[in-house]
Parts: structure tokens; sequence; C-alpha cells
């Protein structure tokens, strides 16, 4: 299959996710016991849409908590700029009506400060390889952050090998969570040799 075929599959796939709340609280609760994310000061979540893992959710848990400083990206031109968020009510419907930052007067935060960056995508494979919806946004914005990748994901959208279909410019996260597991990318890079 293509990229665009695999893209289309599991939306559709994604879409008919049953039980979504439930396993999204799940990934989050399995999210809260890595050790990453444990030790993290600065986390950047993209927020959620349609039929993606939950992240609001999450978001609003961890403002409600205040240990960690939460950002969230708001799409300029080509690229993502994350600015931090203290109250999910400073969001508002922007590029494709997801939920971004409002404010004209605040300042982008630099994506090298980040800890840990909550990455969305399509599909998953076991060795961190994601096919996302195609603009290219988190894999130039991944590219300038030294942050641990964290990939959300449903068990559905985890599939054996996307390696024959990704390029080069094709971003890798460093953990995949799902309902049913947390996977550490490069643990299963080196086990498969």
């Amino acid at each position: 299959m293509t990229k665009n075929e695999l893209r289309k599959k599991y939306l559709t796939l994604r879409r008919c996710v049953e039980g979504r709340q439930e396993k999204s609280k799940e990934i989050y609760n399995r999210l809260c016991k890595v050790e990453e994310y444990l030790r993290s000061k600065k986390v950047m979540y993209y927020v959620s849409f349609n039929s993606e893992v939950d992240t609001q959710y999450m978001i609003n848990e961890e403002l409600r908590k205040r240990e960690k400083r939460i950002y969230v990206p708001k799409v300029e031109g080509d690229n993502l700029l994350i600015f931090e968020l203290s109250d999910f009510d400073e969001l508002r419907p922007g590029f494709r009506n997801i939920l971004e930052p409002i404010g004209e007067n605040r300042l982008p935060e630099d994506p090298k400060k980040m800890d840990v960056v909550i990455v969305p995508g399509v599909v998953f494979d076991l060795r961190g390889n994601r096919i996302g919806y195609g603009g290219g946004y988190y894999d130039r914005f991944l590219r300038g952050t030294y942050a641990v990748k964290i990939g959300l994901a449903f068990d559905i959208q985890i599939i054996d090998n996307l390696s024959p279909v990704i390029s080069l410019q094709d971003e890798k996260v460093d953990i995949l969570i799902s309902e049913v597991g947390v996977y550490f990318c490069k643990v299963f890079l080196e086990r498969s040799g």
C-alpha cells in the first residue's frame, strides 16, 4: 500500500474505534507512568480533533495538576509555533478548525526547550515510524527539537512495518503508547536488528 492508501485506511479504522474516551484515559494513565514523562517539566501536546486519541482530556488534567508547563501548537504558514497554555479556554478554532491558542501578544516558545512532545499520527509501527495527515507540519517541527517524542495511538493504529513507505523527511517517535501497552521504539529496533 502507498502512504496515502494507508492514511485513508487507518483514518477509517480509527473513526470506528469504540470506547474512545475510556481508551484515551487508559493511554493517559500509561503515559503518566513513563519515566521520561514523569521527569518532564515542559510538555507540548497536540490538541485532538475528530477521532484522535483525546488529548483535550489530558491537557485539562495536566492544567488542573499544575505540575508541568503545557504547550500547544498553532499553525503559522508551513510551520508549527508553540505557546504555553494556562487555561483550556485560551483555545479557539484555527487551522482546519483545530483548537489553537489565541492572543496576538504572546511569544512562541523555542521547541528546543521542550522536554516531551506528544505527537499525533494516523498509523504507527513499533520502530517509531508514523504517518501523519500529509502536511509535514510535525515532521518539520520535530526536526527542531531535542525532546522525547511520544506518539499516542489506539491499538488499531499500530501495524507491523511502515518502513517501505517512509521517507527521510518522516520523523520518528521514541515511545509509542496505546491502550494496551507502552513501546520503546529504540529498544524494539535494537532487538529486531
